[in-house]
């Protein structure tokens, strides 16, 4: 029962140093839209919500897109869009 206890713990402490790859901004112009045209397929859809800066509610929406082995997230919330590639 130590051993599992042990081993149990060890792992819990290597995952811990897990990062997320730098992303790479795509221009302020990148929809959807534009994007589907230009070859990309969308591949899931997240809807959100979270409490903005100012403490009111807001919603959005998360479209990971993929071409290839390639994939771009985009996040629509408040009117505008936000493209990211890893």
């Amino acid at each position: 029962m130590k051993k599992i206890i042990k081993i149990l713990f060890l792992s819990l402490i290597f995952s811990w140093n897990v990062f997320a790859a730098d992303t790479e901004p795509m221009p302020e112009n990148t929809t959807v839209n534009f994007l589907l045209k230009n070859g990309w397929r969308l591949y899931s859809t997240n809807a959100v919500a979270f409490s903005g800066s100012d403490g009111n509610g807001e919603t959005g929406i998360y479209y990971n897109l993929i071409k290839g082995r390639k994939i771009i997230t985009c996040a629509a919330s408040a009117g505008k869009i936000f493209c990211n590639r890893p």
